[in-house]
């Protein structure tokens, strides 16, 4: 896992609001598979069919472990009181803003996502560049498991998430 600063791995909504500090402890793991979505459309079977098998996919898998603000560096304390308006900060806090957000939005996203040197922030239209500058994206699954008997002190987390714009 990386022990990177905060700030490195985020999760942010497209209005730049940071919903999430991933980093210190975030693992960025991107699939490429092909779309296997299926159509019960098929009339010579009646049995669902592959959509397009030709289509590929982006996926990333981010895993790490929430931290309560007191096991953290002061920098990444500043942050997270800056966007709960006060400390401590648990890692059930964590959790719940990330279900937060991905409630509201009605459909887990869009989202924008910075891991290191990409960024996951291109609206539809926009230019992407594969070097570095991907599409925006949708939180297609959360998990989370309390380290230790409670969601209090650390919380390990994986957050899939799809790279591109909703049709």
């Amino acid at each position: 896992m990386s022990t990177s600063d905060h700030t490195t791995t985020r999760l942010e909504t497209t209005d730049g609001d940071v919903i999430a500090y991933l980093a210190p402890q975030a693992e960025t793991r991107p699939v490429e598979q092909p779309n296997l979505r299926t159509t019960s459309d098929s009339t010579a079977l009646d049995a669902p069919t592959v959509l397009d098998p030709r289509q590929i996919q982006t996926e990333l898998q981010v895993s790490g472990v929430f931290e309560h603000s007191e096991n953290l560096p002061s920098a990444h304390q500043s942050a997270l009181q800056t966007l709960f308006g006060s400390l401590p900060v648990t890692p059930r806090d964590q959790k719940n803003r990330v279900l937060e957000f991905q409630l509201a939005s009605g459909e887990g996203g869009p989202f924008n996502f910075y891991d290191g040197p990409d960024s996951y922030d291109v609206d539809p239209g926009g230019t992407v560049d594969w070097a570095g500058s991907f599409p925006t994206v949708q939180i297609s699954q959360f998990r989370w498991r309390a380290l230790g008997g409670t969601e209090e002190n650390r919380m390990q987390y994986t957050l899939q998430l799809l790279v591109g714009w909703p049709e």
